[in-house]
């Protein structure tokens, strides 16, 4: 916690009139963050400006933000410039230029692999080849949010499902949860749900739940189109049985879902799934030891 005040610290800011103009220099020790700007002391207060952040402790912000938690620390490094008018909020814009990120989040490192280039509107924002290793996976981000044209927001993942689960440490995963596998996802949107287009491929997946046996041999390949969430494939064994499963859900219905909303009519999905082979033990973690202990069965069933 702590308030704004306690996050800034002590500052240096100095000013004068000159040409007509506010000139204005702020020094931030605690923040190793330096600043220039220029404003207009008229209607509709033109400003414009420069900052530079030196090795930025993030650990103080990621606790303000409230979702993440201890498991955030490191520094980031920029170099930016910015300008638009007061009067209007809207017109303001800043070039960022991202030249160092040594973060550990949930214990796993997060890396930049070489500087990079966003530009940050206030209903838009754009990424010029940003490259991260996290852990022992790359994330790469390009491209323009809401770019209806042919530079579409980009964003790929490629390396372990292990290091997603570290990610999630930060915001709450807990430890007991374990995943090992490949994963490698694709992430493309012209900012609209209706505008994106995706792609999940999860391979020889191992995945642990607290209080519940692992799930074994997951493979599994989905798309999303912008009108349809498609699981073309999912296979895996659990307690000795084997799993199938397809999946088709329009768009309407992801949408209700992610809005907490009634599914709408008319905009109906589709669920397949084969299970074969399971026997009573799979039973064991909602029924008691001496229950399981007077059954033998072994169930095979389709459902869709």
């Amino acid at each position: 916690g702590g308030s704004i005040g306690d996050f800034i610290g002590a500052a240096d800011v100095r000013w004068q009139f000159a040409g007509g103009l506010l000139h204005t220099t702020a020094f931030l020790p605690s923040l190793r963050t330096w600043a220039q700007a220029t404003i207009e002391p008229r209607a509709p207060y033109a400003v414009r400006g420069v900052a530079a952040v030196n090795a930025l402790d993030v650990q103080p912000f990621a606790l303000a933000a409230g979702g993440l938690t201890q498991a955030v620390t490191g520094t980031v490094g920029l170099s930016a410039a910015f300008d638009g008018t007061l009067e209007d909020p809207a017109t303001m814009q800043a070039f960022v230029n991202l030249q160092q990120v040594a973060l550990l989040v949930g214990g796993l490192p997060v890396t930049l692999d070489h500087p990079a280039r966003i530009t940050a509107r206030v209903d838009d924002f754009s990424v010029d080849d940003l490259a991260l290793t996290v852990g022992t996976s790359a994330l790469t981000a390009s491209g323009r949010f809401h770019d209806t044209a042919d530079r579409p927001l980009r964003a790929t993942y490629a390396g372990s499902i292990s290091d997603v689960v570290a990610l999630g440490r930060a915001v709450g995963v807990a430890p007991e949860v374990t995943a090992t596998g490949g994963l490698n996802a694709t992430w493309e949107s012209r900012g609209s749900l209706a505008e994106a287009r995706s792609t999940l491929d999860v391979t020889t997946a191992w995945i642990t739940l607290p209080g519940y046996p692992a799930l074994q041999g997951l493979d599994a390949h989905a798309t999303f189109d912008g009108t349809l969430l498609t699981l073309e494939r999912l296979t895996a064994t659990w307690q000795g049985g084997a799993i199938a499963a397809t999946v088709r859900l329009p768009r309407p219905l992801l949408e209700a879902a992610m809005n907490d909303g009634p599914a709408p009519g008319g905009a109906p999905g589709r669920v397949d799934l084969t299970v074969k082979g399971l026997t009573h033990q799979a039973l064991q973690p909602w029924l008691p030891p001496e229950s399981l202990a007077q059954m033998d069965a072994r169930v095979s069933a389709t459902l869709g």
